[in-house]
């Protein structure tokens, strides 16, 4: 927030800023100084609204652009976690139907290994007789 936004928004409501310096403990020209910034810090403007016995958000009031720039990376942000949070989901989902399909193979390549040595058996013992034959 700029300095002279703040300056005007105390102006317009009253305050008297050697009164307001007084309260934040400085001089007049100290707060002058301060709200000749272009961008007012959080701190600074924490202390102001301390020192007229308002809340931060008191300067906020009739700037609806900036609450609406505050607010909406709240609101993305809980749209983030919504997506992460059914990525996640669909991530176990996934991950469990490809240990389902890792059993399954591992249950065919079993049943492979016992048909294969079965034929084996099989085929030897058809073998032999055929060789002793001729």
């Amino acid at each position: 927030m700029k300095g002279i936004q703040v300056k005007e928004k105390l102006l317009k409501n009253g305050y008297v800023l050697a009164d307001v310096a007084k309260n934040m403990g400085i001089i007049p020209q100290n707060l002058q100084s301060l709200l000749a910034a272009e961008d007012i810090k959080t701190g600074v403007l924490e202390t102001i609204a301390k020192a007229i016995s308002k809340s931060v958000y008191f300067f906020y009031e009739d700037t609806n652009e900036e609450i609406v720039e505050e607010k909406r990376p709240n609101e993305d942000v809980g749209k983030l976690i919504d997506v992460i949070h059914n990525q996640s989901s669909q991530l176990n989902e996934s991950q469990k139907q490809i240990s389902k399909s890792q059993e399954q193979i591992d249950r065919l390549l079993s049943l492979l290994e016992v048909a294969n040595q079965k034929g084996v058996a099989e085929g030897v013992k058809g073998v032999a007789p055929k060789a002793a034959h001729g």
